[in-house]
Formats: C-alpha cells, sequence, structure tokens
C-alpha cells in the first residue's frame, strides 16, 4: 500500500493541487502580520481522541499549510477550523488504531517519510531544487505552521502511523493472480496498424464517368430520377428574392418632451408628402432626410434579400408588392417608407436541366461504391497472396500504370510509311492535351497512415475542447482505435493479427468510412518483460480496490476543507462511528461561530484549557534537543 501510495501521489496534478490550495487560502481568508503571527493566542480545546485532548493551537499544522489568519471571529475561517478539527481527530484516531495492533515508528522510518516527496507533500515546501533545505524547513516549521520542530516531527509519527494502519488493508485484498497476468499481458502487448480510409465523400470526385454513362443511366433509370427530383427538390429551387430601399425616421421615445414628438412626426409628414405626394426621386430624399445611417449614404438601397431573412410583418407587406411601389411600414421605434426597386421571383430548375447532375449523383452511389468496392477487394487479396508487403508496397504495385509510348524503330529497319502531315490545328490540341493535368483515379486517392503503437487497455491523450479552446487531457477507452475512431470490432480484431495473417478479410466500418486495415507491428512481451511488470500491475490492482473502498483517503492529510464524507465515505462512517460511541469529541465553542453545528460532530463545551506551560509557546526557540534537521 505505501508503494502505491508513492505512485498515486507522483504525479504533477497532486503538487498543483496542493500549491494551488495555498493560494486560493491565503487570498480567501488573507494573511497576517508579524507581530499577529508570533503574538500570544488564547489555548482552548478543539478535540478529543480517546481521552487525549487537542488545542486550537494544535490545528496548525493542518491549517497553516493554506491558511495562517488568526482571526476566529470569522464564520468562514471558523468553518474551516472546525473542519481542521475533524481531519485532526481523524487523523490521531488512526494512529491509535495503529498502536494498538502493536505498529510503530523508528527514527530511520521518520525520516525517510519527511524526505520522500512522494508522500510527504510538505516536502515541496522546504525543498530547493528537489533537494532537502535544512534552514527552509525551520524557517516552515517555527514562522509558518508555528510549531517547534519536536512538535512538528510527532506530528509526522502520528501521521505515518496513520499511514500504516491504512496500509494493512491492503493485505485483505485478494486480487486473482490469473486477473492480473491477464491485464499485464494486455498492457504490454501492442500493435501498430497501417490503414487505408475509403471514405465515399472524399473518394466522389476520384470517381469520374462519362458523359455516355451518365446520359445512359438517366435514361434507364428514369423513376429513380424523378424520386430523387421529388425528395430533393429544394436543392433546385431558389426562393423569392426583393430589392428594397427604404427612408426612416426615429420615433421619439415615450419620455421624450411633446416637443420632440412634434418634431417627429413633422419630419416623418415631410417625407411623406414629398415621396408620396409630389412624386420626388427616392434616393434623393433619403440621402436628404433618412436617419439611416446604415443605408442612408446608398440612397436607401438595402441590396437583395431573402424574403425569409425579414420580420414577419415587413415580409408579408413586401411579397404583396409590385415592382416600383412605395408604402408605409411602422415598427416600434421607427416610421419606415419602403420601395420595392426589384424582384426575383422563386424559381424551381425544371428536371430537365438537372438531370444529368442527378444521374451523376446516383449512378455514383450505384457504379462508384462498385468500384471502390472492388478495388477494396483486390487490396485485401493482395495483402493476403503477399503478407510480407506493406499497404503503400501493394497500392504501387496494383495501381493501373499509363501505357507507355511505343520505342522507335532501330536504324536499318524497316522504315514505315510516314504518317500523313498533321494541320496546325491538330498539333495546338495535342499540346494542350500534353500539358493539361493527368485525370486522377480512385487509386490516386488512397492514401495510407499507422496508428502508432497501441495497447488494448485505456489510455491518456490529449485533445483539443472547444469549449474551453484549449488542449485538454482526456481518457480514452480501449475500443478507441488511434488516428482511426471508437470500434469495438476493430480494437479486438487488432490483435488476433499475425505476421502470417496480417490483414482483416474485410474492410472495418467506423464513422461513416471504411477502413482496409493490416497489421504493421507486434510486440509481444517475453517472460522477462512480464516478470518485471507484474508487481506493478499488482499494485494498481489493489489501488483501484482500495479507492473503491477508501476513496480518496490521501485527502485527510492535505485537504482540511475536504467533504470526508465525499472524499471517503468508509473514513467518514469511521469518524461517526468514534463520535458516537465517544472515542472523538469536537468541542463547536472553541470556534467562536453562530453556524449552526453539522451533524457529524457533536456540540460538547470545552473543559478548561490546559495551562500555557504544556505546550512552547509559538516563537519560542526550540529547547536544546530539538532537532536542526529530519
Amino acid at each position: 500500500m505505501l508503494e502505491q501510495m508513492r505512485e498515486g501521489t507522483k504525479h504533477p496534478l497532486l503538487l498543483l493541487m496542493f500549491a494551488i490550495l495555498v493560494i486560493v487560502f491565503v487570498f480567501e481568508f488573507g494573511g497576517v502580520s508579524g507581530s499577529e503571527a508570533c503574538g500570544p493566542r488564547s489555548r482552548a480545546v478543539a478535540a478529543s481522541v480517546n481521552g487525549q485532548e487537542f488545542s486550537n493551537l494544535d490545528l496548525s499544522v493542518i491549517l497553516n499549510r493554506v491558511s495562517r489568519r488568526t482571526n476566529t471571529d470569522d464564520a468562514a475561517y471558523a468553518k474551516l477550523q472546525r473542519q481542521a478539527a475533524e481531519k485532526l481527530a481523524l487523523l490521531h484516531l488512526l494512529a491509535d488504531e495503529a498502536e494498538a495492533m502493536g505498529m510503530a515508528v523508528s527514527q530511520q522510518e521518520l525520516r525517510e517519510f519527511i524526505l520522500d516527496p512522494t508522500r510527504n507533500v510538505d516536502f515541496q515546501i522546504y525543498s530547493e531544487d528537489g533537494k532537502f533545505d535544512a534552514d527552509t524547513y525551520q524557517r516552515f516549521v517555527k514562522f509558518y505552521l508555528e510549531m517547534t520542530i519536536e512538535d512538528y516531527q510527532n506530528f509526522k509519527t502520528r501521521e505515518l502511523l496513520a499511514r500504516k494502519y491504512l496500509s494493512v488493508f491492503e493485505g485483505s485484498l485478494s486480487v486473482l493472480p490469473a486477473q492480473v497476468d491477464e491485464l499485464n499481458k494486455l498492457r504490454n502487448t501492442k500493435v501498430n496498424l497501417e490503414f487505408i480510409r475509403l471514405d465515399p465523400k472524399q473518394l466522389r470526385e476520384a470517381v469520374t464517368f462519362s458523359q455516355d454513362e451518365i446520359t445512359a443511366f438517366a435514361e434507364a433509370n428514369p423513376d429513380a430520377i424523378q424520386t430523387y427530383y421529388d425528395e430533393n427538390k429544394g436543392d433546385y429551387s431558389t426562393p423569392k428574392e426583393v430589392r428594397v430601399r427604404r427612408i426612416m425616421i426615429k420615433k421619439a421615445p415615450d419620455s421624450a418632451s411633446d416637443e420632440d414628438k412634434k418634431k417627429a412626426e413633422e419630419k416623418w409628414a415631410q417625407v411623406k408628402e414629398r415621396i408620396l405626394t409630389k412624386n420626388e426621386d427616392f434616393a434623393t430624399v433619403v440621402k436628404e432626410l433618412s436617419e439611416d445611417i446604415v443605408y442612408k449614404d446608398k440612397g436607401g438601397d438595402m441590396g437583395w434579400s431573402k424574403l425569409e431573412d425579414m420580420n414577419e410583418k415587413t415580409a408579408k407587406l413586401v411579397d404583396a408588392m409590385k415592382k416600383g411601389e412605395v408604402k408605409e411600414d411602422i415598427s416600434g421605434f421607427a416610421y419606415f417608407l419602403l420601395k420595392l426597386d426589384d424582384v426575383k421571383e422563386a424559381n424551381t430548375k425544371p428536371l430537365a436541366e438537372v438531370r444529368d447532375d442527378i444521374a451523376s449523383k446516383l449512378i455514383f452511389e450505384k457504379k462508384g461504391q462498385e468500384q471502390i468496392d472492388a478495388i477494396t477487394k483486390q487490396i485485401i487479396a493482395a495483402a493476403k497472396a503477399s503478407p510480407d508487403k506493406d499497404l503503400k508496397t501493394l497500392l504501387a504495385d496494383l495501381k493501373p500504370k499509363k501505357e507507355e509510348a511505343p520505342a522507335k524503330e532501330e536504324e536499318g529497319g524497316d522504315k514505315e510509311e510516314e504518317p500523313a502531315k498533321e494541320e496546325e490545328g491538330d498539333k495546338e490540341e495535342d499540346t494542350a492535351a500534353k500539358d493539361a493535368p493527368p485525370e486522377k483515379t480512385v487509386w490516386d486517392a488512397l492514401q495510407v497512415a499507422e496508428t502508432g503503437d497501441f495497447a488494448r487497455t485505456p489510455r491518456r491523450t490529449f485533445r483539443y475542447d472547444p469549449v474551453v479552446k484549449n488542449i485538454v487531457p482526456k481518457s480514452l477507452p480501449w475500443t478507441d482505435v488511434p488516428r482511426i475512431g471508437e470500434s469495438k470490432e476493430l480494437a479486438s480484431k487488432a490483435f488476433d493479427l499475425t505476421a502470417e495473417a496480417p490483414v482483416l478479410d474485410a474492410p472495418i466500418e467506423v464513422n461513416e468510412a471504411s477502413f482496409i486495415v493490416r497489421l504493421k507491428e507486434k510486440k509481444v512481451p517475453t517472460e522477462d518483460d512480464l516478470k518485471k511488470s507484474r508487481p506493478q500491475v499488482l499494485a494498481e490492482q489493489r489501488a483501484e480496490m482500495m479507492k473503491a473502498w477508501l476513496g480518496s483517503w490521501q485527502t485527510v492529510f492535505y485537504r482540511p476543507d475536504a467533504d470526508l464524507a465525499e472524499a471517503s465515505p468508509w473514513l467518514a462512517s469511521l469518524y461517526k462511528e468514534a463520535l458516537d460511541d465517544g472515542r472523538i469529541t469536537i468541542y463547536q465553542e472553541t470556534f467562536k461561530t453562530e453556524a449552526t453545528p453539522a451533524a457529524s460532530t457533536t456540540g460538547a463545551t470545552p473543559p478548561a484549557a490546559p495551562a500555557t506551560g504544556d505546550k512552547p509557546a509559538t516563537g519560542d526557540k526550540p529547547a536544546e534537543g530539538d532537532a536542526k534537521t529530519p
């Protein structure tokens, strides 16, 4: 279990989380002045465990990791103190249970624990470049945690005892050897696949048909073409479009004066008189009087618009207008005059006009797919016949070669009759044909790619998250095949491929595309490889079982504010049981808060505080025997 703890706490996220906690709590609860940190504070009993009392000053080792504020009148800080008292009590309860089982911590074990960055979170604070720094260690303990070196080492001894107690349960967890061996083999067996992606949407441009083929298909399949046309008529239709000019006069708001309202109405009356009565040029009046800053300089011309892009009231009005007609349109904020300059009526292309386009789509769906299927079978057959050839070599071998020009006759041979002299126009056509880019085929569109090594186990990768607009870590299931996608069928069959039979019998369908898949390389672990990795796999299996049982129990040691019930239901039940039977008591009055005590703590009144001489005062020099280093 201790080895697993080391592995579990090596993750940089754990260290980052502790650093963030320090920052968050400093800003949340603030800092203190030097005098406040080192000055005397009143001592009161905060908790008792199995009859042993712990004062509010004993919470420093947990609290001061994240906050050094001493204002206990603050309800939020009082709550944090109460949470720290619960964690301290639980830690000492676990340590007592360890001692009851005969466990102890030697000076060597304590030294190794304090110097172990994978188990001791505090090490990150009093280390320099990953190495223990004695001066930083003493300053951290004496002035930051406000403890003596001896008290700090006593606390770390209790913490290590609690960890030892929890480690006992690891031995009681039974992991089936066959389960470990199977996972160990799965994790260490890796394959690298090469594949050809066959996406109909991408290959469509490479599948071409002559005009004669398209015409013949259209004549042979009139019903299919008519059905397609009827079902997709919107693709061949354009909605009605209008070109409108407008003049806008803003209404005076309800809060405006009567004079302002009158001015707006008079201006609107002037516009109507000049356009509707005097028939003045619309664009001229717009440039002179309109309050529309968008279209004023354009003479009110709004360009071509679809009725569906207008609001319903205006669209209905314009749709009923005739070319050249002017009508009023009044909204909640302005008066408008609209002039219909031009109209493009809704239009649907007749079937005769789009028949060939539809035929080319349908012929691709039928004959194009047939062509792709034929090529697919050809590639798979060749791969089976030549298992030692990779897909790139096979594609090069299978791709139809261009016809080569006939060789010239050798000197002295029978001379052929000279061809008739070409006309100038023929030469130009031949030159244009030579200069034209070669026509692409399906073979040209086929590309070979590789997955890279992967095992039949879950893995972590990094993907772009459009929500946060950044690259984020992501856990992927074992069924996700790199660069192809999620396919349980492929993830299973890939590991059955061998050097003698490296290609799948048929393409695999993933995300509306087909994949021809061939085994590029398979790495099978040796017995020595499996022997070396087995302890790690066993430890991880036990860790998973421990996590399912204990939850995130580590939070007890570095997160005083953590929700115990959420972090570890088992420890929460153990804590509640100790509260109920009196082994743990939390003295709520010590925290001086009016908040209602939590249901999981008792409301006991604290006994008389111990004399100040029982514990060195904050900032005192360590006794002569105090250790300078662990």
